[in-house]
């Protein structure tokens, strides 16, 4: 029985990765999952096409990001899509090296989509279902990867496809875009929180601040990106109640002026 195939392919520089893509993601890491050629220029796919607008947005906070990246820093990506004809989407994401490896660390993926190898050395996020909206728009985390990486390439398809079993009728488009490797890192940004415990966590966490009698944001997201907690202090210590959170992982941002820092925690 054939099975409704959803994408794609990523461009990056004379690299031409192609993914060969189901109704629940590109199929499991093998033969014709990375190839030289595939469902572009005149593949499955067929060709490109500007019917389908893909983006790629990279966030510091409320800052958009664009030309570098502090290594080890997180940032919040947002993958986009229309068509105006079509309401269901597929799509794939990669941050890679200059040696088409995985740069940095995929975080806070969500319910709809999946981490997936493209091939041994690269990951990706992808649709894990087709995605039915008038519009694809799709947020995780991304944490920069490390001091001496360079160049990092963010590259999307989007597919936007009818849903009627076959490859007619699909239109996918592509787009990239590089950021250059910044010289301040985030071992070289003074921390802002002191600690933070316990970490995991149950009914509570204790966050230490660096600084008082400044104005300090914090925030915690859940694993879905979903903001659960905001608060201002000029304190040097806070606590907050995690009793109601589900079990998992959780993610503290501490704001003050343009610096932030990032604070991975459990509650268990």
């Amino acid at each position: 029985m054939k099975r409704a195939i959803l994408l794609f392919t990523a461009f990056s520089g004379v690299l031409y990765l192609s993914l060969t893509s189901y109704s629940s993601g590109p199929a499991s890491q093998g033969i014709g999952h990375v190839a030289a050629s595939g469902c572009g220029g005149g593949g499955c796919h067929g060709s490109a096409t500007a019917n389908t607008v893909a983006g790629i947005a990279v966030m510091d906070g409320s800052t958009p990001v664009t030309g570098s990246y502090n290594p080890g820093k997180t940032y919040r990506i947002t993958v986009t899509g229309t068509n105006s004809t079509h309401s269901l989407y597929g799509y794939q994401f990669s941050a890679r090296t200059s040696a088409n490896g995985t740069a940095g660390t995929y975080l806070n993926i969500p319910s709809g989509s999946k981490q997936s190898n493209a091939s041994s050395a690269l990951k990706v996020i992808e649709h894990s279902a087709p995605i039915s909206a008038s519009g694809l728009s799709v947020s995780f985390d991304w944490t920069a990867p490390t001091t001496g990486t360079g160049n990092v390439t963010l590259a999307l398809s989007v597919n936007a496809v009818n849903g009627n079993g076959n490859t007619s009728g699909d239109e996918f488009n592509t787009v990239t875009t590089t950021l250059s490797e910044s010289s301040t890192s985030v071992a070289a940004v003074a921390k802002l929180a002191a600690a933070v415990y316990p970490n995991p966590a149950t009914e509570q966490i204790t966050v230490k601040l660096n600084s008082s009698n400044k104005n300090t944001l914090v925030h915690v997201y859940d694993m879905m990106g979903r903001m659960v907690h905001t608060e201002s202090t000029n304190a040097t210590s806070i606590s907050i109640n995690t009793a109601a959170y589900a079990k998992g992982m959780y993610t503290l941002q501490v704001i003050q002026n343009d610096q932030k820092q990032v604070v991975p925690f459990a509650v268990q």
